[in-house]
């Protein structure tokens, strides 16, 4: 990676840091807990991927502590969607998916230039491709409501997940059978891109 992609990473997470903590950030004493910084250059596939469910963890414990805001999809789709929402497009989009593009990019997984788009293609910019072997940051796809989750984990035949819009409106961490996934996807392809790996 050169200097100037490793600069334009790390300016691309600052400024997603700032959009979080300007739109979330509740008036008195309360500070929102910031991201995991993006993995550095170089760094492990094992480890980008350990720091996209870092974040997506951490923004589980803000929204969840006492006395917390709740989450605001607002947030994640500043950083996730291609396009400016308007506060009526926001309320009406469920934002599981934007969650889950969040993280990867606060993390630096996902390069600045991956969005979700509203164009029917949805996080397909990312061009995360099927598999049968999920491993933690991947994408785990549900037909029910087309609810996308963040790969917390995998155990066996139990698949642990980081649910943005999670019972409808929070961040919720859940358990399920891998026969209840109708599809995993890989962000393998994001990790392989050039620019990510030094």
């Amino acid at each position: 990676m050169t200097k100037i992609e490793t600069a334009a990473l790390a300016a691309s997470a600052l400024v997603g840091l700032v959009l979080l903590r300007s739109r979330s950030s509740p008036p008195g004493p309360t500070t929102p807990t910031p991201p995991a910084p993006p993995a550095p250059p170089g760094g492990s596939n094992d480890g980008r991927r350990a720091a996209a469910v870092t974040v997506g963890l951490r923004e589980f414990e803000r929204v969840n502590a006492p006395g917390a805001p709740r989450a605001n999809p607002a947030d994640y789709w500043a950083v996730a969607a291609d396009q400016q929402l308007t506060a009526a497009e926001v309320q009406k989009l469920d934002w599981c998916g934007g969650f889950y593009l969040w993280a990867l990019k606060m993390a630096g997984v996902a390069s600045p230039l991956v969005f979700w788009k509203f164009d029917g293609t949805g996080i397909g910019s990312a061009h995360l491709k099927p598999t049968a072997d999920p491993k933690p940051a991947d994408l785990a796809y549900f037909e029910k409501n087309q609810h996308h989750a963040l790969i917390e984990s995998v155990d066996g035949d139990t698949i642990n997940l980081i649910n943005g819009n999670g019972g409808g409106q929070g961040i919720t961490r859940s358990s399920v059978s891998r026969s209840q996934v109708a599809a995993f996807y890989s962000v393998d392809p994001l990790l392989r891109a050039p620019g990510l790996n030094a």
